[in-house]
């Protein structure tokens, strides 16, 4: 398992009825790209450069050729992001941190500290610890250019899926994993085991009994508080 250190990912949620849902009927929305908070996500670029050999060898294979090889890479490339475009919005993205104690995460995702955290175990025998599905975001400055073609001129379909794991630095601190689906808008199963429940810093003790009390028959499933750490801008995670 690529990774081996990272053992478990967490999941910053609101307290509301979408997020119960996931306790009581232990299933997780898939989010689809186009409704993500970030315009710039999955929005790399391809090469505008021409790999000549590689493209002479996709327009023998398809019969497209008219002479002019600069037009016609022009048009494989209008071509290929409409396909892109429209393809990349079919993708399901469920996603995760690597951290479960970030003040801006736990403000932002988990309603101002009022919210809850979940933590999955993350191993070889799940979803989680398929890199093929679920890896690390990688984050950059500037918009990546992947080339569209391998070296056989075969378009490389791994590139839209690859897409879906690359963010602007600035979304760095939040350290996120994304697990994803050929589908979205859609519910699936949980992943992997839920290993353990954060309260947040402010979250009501009645809002607290209400997931303990529908997580009663699941001893397995351990409850931490999230608390100030003393004369620090940190939150201390700890077991109740």
């Amino acid at each position: 398992m690529e990774y081996p250190k990272v053992t478990h990912l967490y999941k910053y949620r609101e307290y509301n009825t979408n997020s119960l849902s996931i306790l009581i009927n232990k299933k997780i929305w898939l989010a689809t790209p186009d409704s993500f908070n970030d315009p710039f996500d999955c929005n790399i670029k391809f090469k505008s450069e021409i790999n000549s050999e590689a493209f002479r060898k996709y327009l023998k294979q398809t019969d497209r050729a008219t002479g002019d090889l600069n037009r016609d890479y022009k048009t494989f490339l209008e071509k290929l992001e409409e396909f892109r475009n429209k393809d990349i919005k079919k993708f399901g993205v469920f996603s995760m941190s690597q951290i479960n104690d970030n003040i801006l995460m736990w403000s932002h995702y988990a309603n101002q500290h009022e919210g809850f955290c979940i933590e999955f175990v993350r191993s070889s025998n799940n979803l989680l610890g398929d890199i093929e599905v679920t890896r690390p975001v990688d984050y950059h400055f500037n918009y990546p250019e992947v080339d569209p073609l391998d070296s056989d001129g075969n378009i490389d379909h791994s590139i839209f899926r690859k897409m879906l794991f690359i963010k602007a630095k600035d979304w760095s601190y939040e350290n996120e994993w994304r697990l994803t689906y050929d589908e979205g808008n859609t519910e699936e199963q949980l992943p992997a085991n839920i290993s353990s429940i954060i309260f947040g810093l402010r979250m009501p003790e009645e809002h607290k009994n209400d997931i303990r009390k529908i997580l009663a028959d699941q001893p397995n499933i351990r409850f931490q508080q999230a608390t100030e750490e003393e004369y620090q801008f940190r939150l201390k995670i700890s077991d109740l």
